[in-house]
């Protein structure tokens, strides 16, 4: 058996496509053995994490000042065959969730509803709200811009894919 909040953590750590769920949820079901239920732990310790599930990691550790755990996520998803602007891409798209959720704080918006409007399972809006209270707006804010300005460098010529995601995570 598998509680739903186990079963979200799962979709959220592998991501939706069937194929590699039903994967993941064979090598839990093998790690479980005996036992009747599967639990967040078994998740976290066998499941392969998506880049969506990386990206909120780094951005954990962004928020956290760990620098150097932030760095290992990003070599880590780079040796894995991960584009820089795909990354780039995804920070970016985090960071504005953020700002959302700031701006819908800002204007007395109800937990529930700023969840809602995010338009992501509700384990990524709950890890999302952690993260935006871990960061002013004005943070969060200039970690938008260094990703838009790393984006337009490197897309309009000023800037070398090869070390533009590195030079930005030095800012954020």
């Amino acid at each position: 058996a598998c509680a739903p909040q186990v079963a979200s953590l799962l979709s959220f750590t592998v991501g939706t496509d069937t194929a590699l769920l039903r994967t993941e949820i064979d090598k839990l079901a093998a790690l479980a053995g005996d036992r009747d239920d599967i639990t967040e732990a078994d998740v976290q310790a066998v499941a392969t994490r998506s880049t969506e599930y990386n990206i909120f990691q780094m951005v954990d550790a962004v928020v956290a000042g760990q620098q150097g755990k932030a760095f290992a996520l990003l070599r880590d998803m780079l040796q894995n065959g991960e584009e820089r602007l795909g990354i780039l891409a995804m920070l970016l798209r985090q960071f504005r969730l953020m700002q959302h959720i700031k701006i819908m704080q800002y204007e007395k918006v109800a937990v529930p509803a700023i969840k809602q409007k995010l338009g992501v399972a509700p384990f990524a809006a709950d890890r999302m709200m952690r993260q935006a209270a871990g960061c002013s707006g004005g943070e969060i804010k200039q970690a938008v811009d260094i990703c838009l300005q790393t984006e337009y460098k490197v897309k309009s010529g000023q800037m070398n894919q090869e070390g533009s995601l590195e030079a930005a995570m030095l800012q954020l």
